[in-house]
């Protein structure tokens, strides 16, 4: 009877399939005239990128050597490669080339300011659960986005177990299913990326243009913002949820504030959408909101004319329209809350639309975010993992 127990739980839960020795390519940081080129490896001892030049009859341009960041307490380590001098919203053809032999080739293009329009897709709180991503996947075509959103909680309280096996099995899954090596895969931290054992390393899988991935966990610095055909995206780090280490996610926030406005008051900014993403809400009819960066921030973005705001870390989606009074009841317990005791009515003075997850069914199904984005008008689907139902949408027109 033991016996066949455990045989039968053994047929339940096979053995996952050993990780492979090198995950990517994937695509970071994209710009006009950039992109930069990472790959996780194993067993690389050198790696580079050779970029084919647009024109057949010029000669190709020397390799770019990667550097290489090793990943403590694993096998692993990332190698990372900036292309510059690529042309605006052009192709470009690159191999990653490992320890002398060359992969085939892949091709990507850059980000276009000129661009007529924009389409992206925005994924959150997967929490490690591929099986859902996979889900809400069937319902999203391939060409629905140009680059994808990881906006936090994609990784569930990262595990140095098994020289942290589980993160690169996330990882690996959200590169081969987001197409990664042809379109960006961009990262927002969420609370629970920042918890765990290996959080502290989990930065070292991405490149930001202020990261520095060796740094403490509430100094490194994962925000972005560009500036893509009609829209101006602007991605935020809201740290830890309610006051947790305030110590650290206070100042973090506070850090960003200046940022925020510099970036608003740009000329990349001017004329466009103005497009505000960030793992927890700034706004919600429930506790869970940041309420520390929505007063940090709330002014700034409001000045900056944020067109509107997207987020997860509520489980339940919803889209919260501009201009209408919400209001929250805090309670003593759990004693992280945001107050001891208190009622609150904040008004976003943007619309809010908040994805869901991590379930592939029910209330907290996973969803899609996916933006289309012209000079008139900006158009946001929420689709649902179950069917691929439209949950919601939301419609911005000028």
């Amino acid at each position: 009877m033991v016996w066949l127990m455990v045989a039968t739980l053994s047929a339940q839960n096979p053995p996952e399939a050993p990780l492979p020795a090198h995950i990517g390519p994937y695509l970071q940081h994209p710009a006009a005239d950039a992109m930069s080129v990472c790959l996780v490896s194993q067993t690389a001892k050198t790696v580079s990128i050779q970029v084919r030049p647009t024109n057949a009859q010029d000669k190709a341009p020397a390799p770019v050597t990667a550097e290489a960041l090793a990943i403590p307490g694993t096998p692993w380590t990332r190698w990372a490669a900036r292309l510059q001098g690529l042309p605006a919203g052009g192709l470009c053809a690159y191999q990653v080339i490992v320890d002398g032999n060359a992969g085939p080739w892949q091709e990507f293009r850059t980000l276009n300011p000129a661009a007529p329009e924009l389409r992206f897709a925005v994924f959150n709180d997967v929490h490690d659960q591929l099986a859902t991503l996979d889900r809400v996947l069937a319902h999203v075509p391939a060409e629905s986005f140009e680059f994808s959103v990881l906006l936090g909680d994609c990784w569930n309280d990262p595990q140095t177990k098994n020289q942290a096996d589980r993160v690169f099995r996330t990882l690996d899954g959200f590169v081969r299913r987001l197409d990664a090596a042809r379109k960006p895969l961009l990262y927002v931290r969420g609370n629970h990326d920042l918890r765990g054992p290996f959080a502290p390393q989990l930065a070292r899988l991405f490149v930001a243009p202020r990261l520095r991935a060796d740094a403490p966990l509430g100094e490194q610095d994962v925000t972005l913002a560009f500036a893509a055909g009609p829209a101006f995206l602007l991605f935020a780090d809201t740290g830890e949820d309610f006051e947790k280490k305030k110590e650290v996610f206070n100042v973090l926030r506070e850090r960003q504030t200046p940022w925020l406005r510099s970036e608003l008051a740009s000329p990349a900014a001017q004329g466009r959408w103005r497009l505000f993403l960030s793992h927890i809400p700034l706004f919600n009819d429930n506790i869970w909101n940041s309420e520390h960066a929505r007063k940090a921030w709330t002014d700034v973005l409001a000045e900056g004319k944020v067109d509107a705001a997207f987020a997860g870390h509520d489980h339940g989606w919803k889209l919260l329209p501009k201009n209408q009074p919400l209001t929250v009841r805090f309670k003593s317990s759990p004693a992280d809350s945001q107050f001891s005791d208190g009622t609150v009515t904040s008004t976003p003075p943007f619309p809010v639309l908040i994805g869901g997850g991590p379930k592939p069914a029910g209330k907290e199904q996973g969803t899609a975010m996916l933006f289309k984005v012209t000079a008139k008008d900006c158009s946001v689907r929420l689709v649902g993992a179950e069917t691929g139902a439209l949950l919601t949408q939301l419609e911005l027109t000028r």
